[in-house]
């Protein structure tokens, strides 16, 4: 079996990067992180580079189409972008963070 059947055209790639598999599949790296650390998207590791290979990306939408493309869970990310304010309230320990500006200046910054 051929990597890649045009001469013209790049193999396509045996192992990605975090930012390459957020590339190939359409989504921020900040999802790609989240789908490792939840076990997800399978990747390993080349001394201190991780990497996710080829058929991890491929299982991984196999996954979502077999079960309705939805991944596990909503992450919190998605919660704040769609004006959830509740969102983080179901993580034990953890408090929304305004990231509103505060009307006082320390020292000597305050006009």
């Amino acid at each position: 079996m051929s990597i890649h059947t045009d001469i013209n055209e790049a193999p396509t790639p045996l192992l990605y990067t975090v930012a390459g598999a957020a590339k190939r599949l359409s989504i921020g790296r900040s999802s790609v992180y989240e789908l490792l650390a939840t076990k997800q998207l399978e990747s390993i590791t080349i001394g201190r580079m991780r990497r996710i290979p080829a058929d991890a990306l491929d299982a991984f939408v196999i996954t979502l189409r077999s079960r309705g493309a939805r991944p596990e869970g909503t992450s919190v990310a998605h919660h704040l972008r769609h004006g959830d304010p509740g969102a983080r309230r179901d993580i034990p320990g953890e408090e929304l963070v305004s990231c509103g500006r505060s009307n006082s200046m320390p020292g000597s910054l305050q006009r």
